[in-house]
């Protein structure tokens, strides 16, 4: 099955092939089959792969010459080993499930094929850097996920909110890009290669990162500084290791929206929901915590970048909670809850907790994955996304309801939903690693976590319904993958347990990797309780007394406010990085419209008007040169005469 692999990505690349010849000649059903059936192959031929890897392990990369690059040759091919067997699985069966949802929800589209089509890009991308067996090639399929991410959010170009999202997307993630490309460009220095195997020496041994030790490191280094005529002096080949580290977790803090640079994805959610629900579950957010994994020995191998990546998880995770609490689109709470997920993993990676974090993207994508089809399920059936226009929508979307609320007690850790396994796993990571502040942040991160995701569930099945149409369930395209992830989201998490650690076990097949925290009873008991205890503030402002929660937002006054409008962070950025630029260029403007081209202007009209001048003055007629004539001398007589009544 490992040499099957290559198959895995080119199946919806088929699929996009396919339909981008002859997909608006086909009909809604054949699109849709043909997608849906290319990334369900994709995910049977995952699952053999996995499964190969479990009872082999992992096997050598296949590998092609491409390009002559220096003295070596870049190679394109593919690598399986757990990790990106494990992604295999859960990119494709996630990806398969919202390509069946979008077959409903996008019924009557103009442009359903083309839709399709942008899916299958995106999917084939996301699988493509999944098995890139070197960074160049990473790289390559990184940039892709970019510009399919670009074409989907801005799906509905004739909105302009839509337009602006999706350039607001793909800004803001290129500055990720340059960071992590400059990091490759080090790499390659340092070492001489983009291979993986070759950069690391094995997928858990940091001593490969540093195999040519002080010299080389130091010397390619030098070489790079002192092409820019910064001075090297005094760097030594752990700083080395420790900058090229930060300029990778650069890449990942823009594709996983962490702060400063989470601005992008809530405002992503100006895309079909089935959009936000790939890009949020299985293809461009999970590239950034996959990339830090991938390169887990680099930052194994530097105390300060892993502390860094810890950090910025951290504050994430509580950051994008505390926002979550007060919004009122409901694309957008789910959206603020994916930032604080993704700061959950890079707090595990950056404590050293590699199989936690993985276990919680995987768990993640599932009940991340349901929120959203089920949020997609609700807004089908309203038309509106403002959970004050919702209430009651219990009685009439049982199946959203019921797979929501499992979604929501697996976000909010509640035993033994999904996610009370994988982000016990990375409190624990934290508490056990000595990273108190960490494990204090990621707790309250937890509380809210749970107060604004059962907010959204009361405001939006419980009460009286509020609206004017008659809402219903969107049918099996629909239900059935809000039936299968619902499922993956109460039952996902026993996959690694601290009764059977299975998931833990697949991925450290070649030696342990990381942190593995022990089990401790007592902080699952403390993570479930609160938990629990923001259910019951939900509970409280929300389902037991009208007006309360407006009470409690006027008695909260600026820190509703602050939450409300998302910390200003927007509105800072416009101050002190848009509105400067912006200023920038009208003076640039300025000079190019009225000096630069000016002058071009200018030169051409004092060309032209000569040129009129001529043309009117030369008529051919002897009489009129004779006239000129004396009339010059004339002109020549009355200045030398006056010129010597001067003298």
């Amino acid at each position: 099955m490992i040499g099957m692999t290559w198959l895995v990505p080119v199946l919806p690349l088929a699929a996009y092939i396919i339909l981008l010849a002859s997909g608006r000649r086909m009909s809604e059903a054949a699109v849709a089959g043909i997608s849906v059936a290319a990334v369900f192959v994709s995910f049977l031929l995952s699952i053999g792969v996995a499964a190969n890897v479990a009872a082999h392990g992992p096997a050598a990369p296949t590998v092609y010459p491409w390009l002559q690059f220096g003295s070596g040759t870049v190679t394109v091919g593919y690598q399986v080993t757990s990790l990106n067997a494990l992604m295999l699985l859960v990119v494709s069966l996630v990806s398969a499930l919202v390509l069946l949802f979008s077959r409903s929800y996008m019924r009557g589209d103009d442009r359903f094929s083309r839709f399709y089509q942008y899916l299958n890009l995106f999917v084939f991308s996301m699988l493509g850097l999944v098995v890139s067996p070197n960074l160049l090639q990473f790289y390559i399929f990184w940039e892709l996920v970019g510009v399919c991410s670009y074409l989907l959010v801005g799906f509905w170009y004739f909105k302009p909110e839509a337009a602006a999202a999706a350039k607001k997307a793909f800004i803001v993630t290129r500055i990720g890009d340059v960071g992590l490309f400059i990091g490759i460009i080090l790499l390659y220095l340092a070492r001489g290669t983009f291979d993986f195997t070759a950069l690391f020496g094995g997928a858990s041994a940091p001593a490969g990162v540093m195999a040519h030790a002080t010299a080389p490191l130091a010397y390619a280094g030098a070489k790079f500084f002192s092409l820019w005529y910064i001075p090297f002096a005094g760097w030594h080949a752990g700083a080395f290791v420790t900058l090229v580290a930060l300029l990778v977790f650069v890449g990942a803090v823009g594709k996983s929206a962490q702060f400063p640079l989470h601005v992008w994805l809530p405002d992503a959610m100006e895309g079909p929901t089935p959009v936000s629900a790939l890009i949020h579950a299985a293809t461009m957010v999970a590239a950034g915590v996959y990339l830090v994994a991938r390169m887990f020995p680099l930052f194994e191998a530097s105390a300060t970048a892993s502390q860094t990546v810890a950090v910025i998880g951290g504050f994430t995770a509580i950051l994008a909670a505390s926002i979550g609490l007060t919004q009122r689109d409901i694309k957008r709470v789910i959206a603020y809850s994916t930032v604080s997920q993704l700061g959950y993993m890079m707090l595990a990676m950056g404590v050293g907790a590699y199989v936690s974090g993985m276990f919680h993207l995987v768990t993640h994508a599932f009940f991340k994955a349901l929120l959203f089809l089920a949020a997609g399920s609700v807004i089908h059936a309203l038309d509106t996304q403002d959970l004050f226009e919702m209430g009651g929508l219990r009685k009439y979307l049982p199946i959203t309801h019921a797979t929501f609320l499992a979604g929501a007690l697996a976000l909010s850790g509640i035993p033994p939903f999904a996610g009370f396994w994988s982000k016990d796993d990375i409190l624990t990571a934290a508490f056990t690693s000595g990273h108190y502040v960490l494990y204090a942040m990621g707790l309250i991160a937890a509380f809210f976590t749970a107060a604004y995701i059962f907010r959204v569930y009361f405001l939006t099945f419980s009460g009286a319904y509020k609206g004017d149409r008659h809402p219903h369930e969107g049918g099996p395209a629909m239900t059935v993958p809000l039936i299968v992830l619902g499922v993956l989201a109460t039952v996902g998490g026993f996959i690694n347990t601290p009764f059977d650690p299975m998931l833990a076990s697949f991925l450290q097949d070649q030696g342990p990797i990381g942190y593995n925290p022990p089990a401790n009873w007592t902080l699952m008991a403390v993570s479930a309780l609160v938990g629990l205890c923001g259910i019951w503030l939900a509970y409280t402002l929300y389902r037991t007394e009208e007006g309360r929660a407006e009470r409690f937002a006027q008695r909260t006054g600026v820190l509703y406010t602050l939450s409300f409008n998302k910390f200003y962070v927007d509105e800072l950025y416009g101050l002190i990085i848009v509105a400067p630029v912006r200023k920038i260029a009208e003076v640039l403007q300025f000079v190019d419209r009225w000096i630069i081209d000016g002058l071009v202007r200018l030169a051409g009209e004092i060309g032209y008007t000569g040129g009129v001048g001529v043309k009117y003055s030369s008529t051919g007629q002897v009489q009129t040169y004779g006239l000129v004539t004396v009339f010059g001398l004339a002109v020549m007589v009355l200045v030398v005469i006056g010129i010597g009544g001067v003298i």
